[in-house]
């Protein structure tokens, strides 16, 4: 079978990826191209889907040559700079001509392939882990490749390309083996080999086992690539020394039958079959244009509710949540002018904004920003492709691969993980004739299935009254309020937060005691704030005295620890003193690490006669505790912030504040929206 290399086949510095963005796939003509000194001749139509970058930005361009040495004759947009892109037959031929080559793309663990050299792409699907590393080839011999992932040195393989678990996983080689896919044997299955230095070890079947054949070839510095360099033959290997490529026909020691040097060192190779004659040829990713400036973890400050233009905002912008990558922000603003051509007519917008390139876009339906007054907090997932937000008992869902549209689900108070994959919301409707009550629904946003979270009925009451429900970064804890009791024991008669495993049905309680008691009483105020990404942290608001310490009578941030059973008060100055003022609002890093509230900086700086409320962050690990509603230079803010919100990694801290000297030339005397970047942590105070 003819088929192509995915980059995953060659060294990870190869595969390296620069920042995350939408999952549209930008493709469009960049017009008449030189490389290897010879002209590029566009073959695709002028089609720009999503928004282009402009000049002063990166893009992913990608150039296909018909012959081995070139030119390119295809060349096109494709992606972004931060996808990994794969080339192979997604698609059997309709003809029964051999299929030509095509790309997929991967964010995270979306894959989205496209079955033609132009348009968006035709069918997308979620496989794996975002950390795994993925591997394609044709592993049923049925004409099509599709993907596998690496763990270790297990590979979990899928024979269609589609969502869901792998159908076969088998184990070869060693977990820090470089790992190739290839048709060895011209028998029409793909199957795998592994270099260690310049060894390579060669597997004729898709199972466990010993190695077929062993050969040196090459250097061990050596890029390695693999194809089907003539008509009909068998794949085998080539070796990529700076822009010179030397491929070798058979499998085996021996020198290569050809050299010949396309593009440039610094380009990402391809390989593939990309007209549908003869044999495999090379491409390569190039990504162009100039990269924005980094970000220096010196306390900078950033004003991001900007107009196009980069003017400031006449109105309000309010609620921020950062996305766990840190490279998007969602809010509300009633301001106008901040995305192309929107006027607000004094209604909230929701908007999204990419901080790489400063694109800002509404959340929109038939091309009108939506009316979101009394609407709900945003939840967003990590890469910022996904928002869900509720209106009146109506969840909206926004998804960047379809900007313009939005869907609708009875229900309020959703949140989607991290992820993006799961949606879990308050359901307005019925489980079901029959089935146990429920308040809380998961929604898988892939396979559009629901669970409905089947509550505890009391023998002398009604079943628990669940809400504001939060999911871990894979959907696999909900944590939740409850006003009934859900475990034994529970006995207090007032509402607490929980947590349940959805793979196990086991429930926790995270409100109780620094030493796991449970605590009496009702709180005057009780609000879940945060989950860790692997469900082990619950952060929660309350008023109720869960350590003998906190006796200021107002609410503190608490953080539930699962694995102790044990909860902590977070909330305090960087001397570890409690505030003799609430902190009403709180966010929780991914690992449950830094905790971002708010509370009144004369409360933890007496010294400071202001009354303002500020943002803090704090370290539970280094127990350490800095403002992060600050200018450059350390001055705090002299006007109010609010709604804090933290990067997964704890850098990166978004809030909303009326100061007008957090940054230069702040003259619009509204609410902005700000992001903090704490870098390295700072010493305290």
């Amino acid at each position: 079978m003819l088929r192509a290399l995915s980059p995953y086949r060659l060294k990870p510095a190869v595969m390296a990826a620069v920042g995350m963005a939408t999952l549209s796939v930008l493709i469009a003509t960049v017009g008449t191209t030189s490389v290897h000194g010879a002209e590029a001749t566009t073959r695709v139509g002028l089609r720009s889907l999503g928004a282009t970058a402009s000049t002063s930005e990166l893009e992913s361009v990608v150039y296909l040559a018909d012959q081995l040495g070139g030119p390119a004759a295809l060349t096109y947009r494709y992606a972004t700079p931060t996808d990994h892109i794969f080339a192979g037959v997604w698609k059997r031929s309709a003809s029964g001509m051999p299929s030509r080559d095509t790309l997929a793309l991967r964010r995270g663990s979306n894959i989205a392939l496209s079955y033609r050299h132009a348009g968006t792409q035709d069918f997308s699907f979620t496989f794996g882990r975002a950390g795994d590393v993925v591997l394609s080839g044709d592993w049923d011999g049925d004409g099509v490749d599709t993907f596998a992932v690496r763990r270790g040195n297990a590979y979990h393989l899928r024979n269609t390309n589609t969502s869901g678990p792998a159908d076969k996983i088998i184990i070869y080689g060693k977990a820090n083996d470089e790992v190739f896919v290839g048709d060895w044997d011209g028998n029409g299955t793909d199957t795998l080999a592994v270099r260690r230095g310049s060894v390579f070890y060669v597997r004729n079947s898709i199972s466990s086992g010993i190695a077929d054949r062993v050969f040196v070839y090459g250097r061990s510095s050596d890029e390695v690539l693999v194809g089907s360099w003539r008509s009909g033959g068998r794949d085998s290997f080539a070796v990529r020394r700076g822009n010179v490529y030397h491929v070798k026909y058979e499998i085996g020691s021996g020198s290569a039958d050809r050299v010949f040097s396309f593009g440039r060192a610094t380009d990402q190779a391809l390989v593939g079959n990309w007209d549908g004659q003869g044999g495999q040829t090379i491409g390569v990713r190039r990504i162009q244009g100039t990269a924005p400036p980094p970000r220096v973890g010196t306390g900078r400050v950033d004003r991001v509710s900007l107009k196009v233009d980069g003017g400031q905002a006449a109105w309000d912008s309010q609620r921020p949540v950062i996305a766990g990558d840190g490279r998007h922000v969602a809010f509300y603003s009633y301001a106008s002018g901040l995305a192309d051509g929107v006027t607000a007519l004094g209604y909230p917008f929701a908007y999204v904004r990419d901080l790489q390139t400063g694109h800002t876009q509404c959340l929109r339906e038939d091309a009108r920003c939506l009316d979101l007054t009394y609407a709900g907090p945003i939840s967003l997932s990590d890469d910022g492709s996904r928002l869900a937000v509720e209106k009146q008992g109506t969840v909206i869902l926004w998804n960047d691969t379809d900007p313009d549209q939005v869907r609708r689900l009875e229900g309020s108070q959703p949140s989607l993980s991290p992820d993006g994959r799961w949606l879990v919301y308050r359901a307005s409707r019925e489980s079901g004739p029959g089935a146990p009550p429920s308040s809380l629904v998961v929604r898988d946003l892939v396979t559009e299935e629901e669970e409905f979270l089947a509550e505890p009925v009391a023998a002398d009451g009604p079943a628990a009254a669940r809400h504001s429900p939060l999911l871990s970064a894979d959907g696999g804890y909900v944590a939740f309020v409850s006003t009934a009791p859900e475990i034994p024991g529970d006995t207090n008669e007032a509402p607490d937060i929980f947590v349940l495993d959805r793979g196990t049905g086991a429930v926790k309680r995270a409100t109780v005691a620094h030493d796991g008691t449970q605590i009496s009483g009702q709180a005057d105020h009780l609000s879940l704030a945060g989950i860790s990404a692997d469900g082990r942290f619950v952060l929660f608001v309350s008023t109720l005295q869960l350590d003998p310490m906190d006796t200021n009578g107002y609410e503190d941030a608490y953080l539930f620890d699962a694995r102790s059973g044990r909860s902590a008060r977070v909330s305090v100055g960087p001397a570890g003193q409690q505030s003799v003022n609430p902190a009403r609002e709180a966010d929780l890093s991914a690992d449950g690490r830094f905790v971002v509230f708010t509370n009144q900086g004369h409360a933890y700086f007496p010294q400071e006669s202001s009354a303002m409320k500020d943002v803090f962050v704090r370290d539970t690990v280094a127990g350490r505790t800095t403002r992060a509603s600050a200018a450059l230079d350390g001055t705090p803010g002299n006007g109010y912030s609010s709604s804090p919100t933290i990067s997964n990694d704890g850098r990166l801290v978004a809030f909303s504040s009326v100061a007008d000297n957090l940054v230069p030339a702040d003259t619009n005397n509204v609410a902005d929206i700000f992001i903090k970047d704490l870098g390295s942590w700072p010493s305290a105070g």
